[in-house]
């Protein structure tokens, strides 16, 4: 009798224990599968946010490429590289029939010449706006000592405006146009320039040469050209190069 309680006792325990690992199983299993779908959600939402970050990839590319393209239609468009040191080249300096041909000359030469005076170290963004706007910079500089007495004018000390920019001649002061800086008269002035009159779609396109540009920029009361501006101009780019 003893033999077969102790056997019944031993059954019963094996089925506690097999019982229990069932269940330990079982909740292991749970678990797994828990995580296991935590893992996959957590993957779909990977998934997602590489769809969007590609989606918003393509949407960038496109962009570049409308940009790009925007860029490449601009008449005098910006190039990347806009350094305005270095020693000047062996190339002409002016042309004064095309004023979009490249000087090639070095923010230190012009400074140079502009050296005591308003107008010193002026001369990198001389060279930039040429650069950037494909206007010959000697001409640019000439025409800013021309219309700013070598940056001694009123309008250039009290508006930063060299270029007598909208200073028309009925109200030359008033009407005339106040810049933050001279640096920045001058890469706003050279990209008007450059947009409005040397390009031939410009509204006031006449051709690319001083003389061209003298008959709508620079006329009298009774809207004659002013003959003697172009020649002041020719002058200066002259003792620029000197």
């Amino acid at each position: 009798m003893r033999s077969l309680i102790n056997n019944l006792l031993i059954v019963a325990l094996v089925a506690c224990l097999l019982v229990t690992v069932s269940v330990y199983a079982f909740t292991k299993h749970v678990e797994y599968s828990v995580n296991y779908e935590d893992k996959f959600q957590d993957l779909e939402e990977l998934d997602r946010e590489l769809a969007d970050i590609n989606s918003n990839l393509d949407l960038l590319f496109s962009d570049v490429l409308q940009t790009k393209s925007y860029i490449e239609g601009l008449p005098f468009r910006p190039k990347i590289a806009v350094s305005s040191r270095g020693i000047i080249s062996n190339t002409t300096y002016y042309d004064y029939s095309d004023l979009t041909k490249r000087s090639y000359v070095s923010a230190e030469f012009l400074d140079r010449h502009l050296a005591n005076t308003p107008l010193a170290n002026l001369g990198e963004y001389f060279v930039i706006a040429e650069k950037l706007y494909g206007i010959n910079a000697v001409f640019l500089c000439a025409l800013a000592i021309h219309e700013s007495n070598w940056g001694r004018s009123k309008l250039a000390r009290e508006k930063n405006n060299l270029f007598g920019f909208t200073a028309y001649n009925n109200s030359v002061y008033k009407s005339a146009k106040k810049f933050d800086s001279k640096e920045e008269c001058i890469l706003f002035v050279a990209g008007y320039l450059a947009y409005n009159y040397l390009d031939e779609r410009g509204k006031h396109y006449n051709g690319k040469s001083i003389n061209a540009i003298n008959k709508l920029y620079a006329v009298n009361d009774d809207m004659t050209p002013n003959l003697e501006w172009g020649q002041n101009i020719k002058l200066l780019m002259q003792k620029l190069i000197k």
